[in-house]
């Protein structure tokens, strides 16, 4: 991923900011951060490069609406990436030059003149190299996802993320919905004296690798349990991941792993948060869930549920998935959809009968259970 200048906006030195013009090129990639306030356009022409951002007062044509047309269809041929005004000499953009970068969908923003160049260039560069970082690291962590990588080379790999992990691994994997940068960063300061732990970004989510010396497994337990609460304690909306403990560097790949797929299950099953102990068939569903023969069953048992639902207007597929969620206990089912236990019976034998399943009661769970378990991985 790069740094746009949506992504930018949202820095504190952005605070207040107004997207005056070209709202619909905020996606726009940021490269580099320039000033511009050279009133000879030639001779910085030159030096003019793709993705550039500029900030400026346009102090030297602030009365000469023609030469900021000028500028504008230079920065748009040059193929930067937006324009920070300051607000010191002029607070807006004549209508002609807004609808310009309308239609070029080039982004001009204005901020107060009290937030210094050097805020702006300083927090966008820093963005920009923690983007940078950010990329290696996620290039890291998938070296070790990889099915050929040893013991030795995971344990050099986890030297390399960080020289003060102790003995005892696991990893917790999060996804959280966005706008949530304070709780984050709330988060990492508040153990940011665990120099044994690391924080990665992970595609969509972040990882927390967590260490450990040789101590009793409940103590080890008990802190990673506060560490679940402080989660819960400073995100709002998330899915998590938690890792068993593993001993030694090595097993850092497979922490990892299991983070990652107790995750997936939090996101499948709609939860906030899924331990791998806990996952029980889900652990090998999904490891084979893009295998052709998965999908076929999911396909012989939902789907015909699904035709049904669609065809009569019932809630067949619902009634298997709160079944199965239940544990296949018929008062708790019929508790959970507000209905009497008679009409979840009624319901399961019509199942039974659309899947030609009639008199084969333990396996009839055994399969209804595993069919709704992968449509939840394929949902």
């Amino acid at each position: 991923m790069s740094v746009s200048v949506r992504d930018a906006l949202g820095l504190e030195c952005f605070k207040g900011v107004k997207v005056i013009a070209g709202a619909s090129g905020l996606d726009r990639i940021i490269n580099r951060v320039s000033v511009l306030e050279s009133p000879d356009l030639d001779d910085f022409s030159t030096v003019m490069g793709n993705g550039d951002f500029y900030i400026s007062s346009f102090y030297a044509i602030k009365d000469d609406p023609k030469a900021q047309m000028n500028t504008l269809r230079l920065l748009v041929d040059t193929n930067s990436s937006g324009l920070c005004l300051i607000d010191l000499y002029m607070d807006d953009l004549e209508p002609d030059i807004k609808e310009f970068a309308d239609k070029a969908a080039y982004p001009v923003v204005m901020i107060s003149n009290f937030v210094p160049y050097a805020a702006v260039i300083t927090d966008i560069m820093d963005a920009i190299i923690k983007n940078k970082e950010d990329t290696i690291t996620e290039m890291t962590i998938r070296s070790l996802l990889r099915s050929s990588v040893t013991e030795q080379e995971v344990t050099t790999t986890a030297k390399s993320i960080n020289g003060m992990f102790r003995e005892n691994m696991a990893a917790l994997y999060f996804k959280y919905s966005s706008n949530q940068g304070a709780g984050i960063q709330g988060l990492k300061n508040a153990y940011r004296d665990k120099d044994h732990w690391s924080f990665l970004k992970f595609e969509e989510g972040i990882f927390i690798l967590t260490s450990f010396a040789k101590e009793p497994k409940e103590r080890i337990n008990m802190q990673l349990e506060k560490l679940v609460e402080d989660i819960d304690y400073y995100l709002v909306d998330y899915r998590l991941g938690i890792s068993r403990v593993h001993h030694g560097l090595g097993s850092l790949n497979t922490c990892i792993r299991e983070a990652l797929l107790s995750c997936q299950v939090a996101e499948g099953n709609n939860e906030k948060r899924v331990y791998y102990n806990d996952l029980g068939v889900y652990r090998l569903l999904m490891l084979i869930k893009d295998e052709p023969e998965l999908k076929r069953f999911h396909d012989e048992i939902i789907v015909p549920l699904e035709n049904y639902d669609r065809q009569k207007g019932t809630s067949l597929l619902n009634t298997a998935v709160a079944y199965v969620e239940n544990d296949g206990d018929i008062g708790k089912t019929a508790e959970s959809l507000y209905q009497h236990q008679n009409t979840i019976r009624y319901r399961l034998n019509k199942i039974k009968e659309i899947l030609d399943m009639k008199g084969v009661n333990g396996s009839f769970y055994e399969k209804i259970s595993i069919a709704v378990k992968i449509h939840k991985i394929i949902k």
